[in-house]
């Protein structure tokens, strides 16, 4: 491949880094502070402390729905990563999947830090 047809870095589809960072990000959210450390739920400032059954029953249900989602956001992101793969655009600087994860993860701790806490 000579150097007129190398793909340049505003090939690189940053859209999918972003779509992995929110479900990465959100991957670590859920699973380390609402599961291994039990800090809070999704839905735990919303007006159900998981001090009954019932309300850890509603936050586990939410949890659920937040982990289906952050499962989307990956498989969203691969599909716009392996479209493009498979378009012969390979050769990207690790720089820009690093970066646009990176934002993903900033974001939906953001988003998520605001709805919840």
């Amino acid at each position: 491949m000579d150097r007129q047809d190398a793909p340049h870095d505003q090939d690189f589809p940053i859209s999918s880094g972003i779509f992995l960072g929110l479900g990465l990000g959100g991957f670590f959210d859920g699973i380390v502070l609402h599961q291994l450390l039990q800090w809070h739920h999704l839905v735990t400032s919303a007006g159900y402390p998981p001090d009954t059954v019932e309300n850890l029953k509603v936050n586990t249900f939410w949890d659920g729905l937040f982990h289906t989602l952050k499962y989307v956001f990956v498989v969203t992101g691969l599909a716009i990563l392996w479209r493009n793969v498979r378009r012969g655009r390979v050769r990207w600087p690790s720089r820009l999947l690093l970066g646009s994860i990176l934002m993903g993860f900033g974001l939906v701790n953001l988003i998520e830090g605001t709805i919840s806490h």
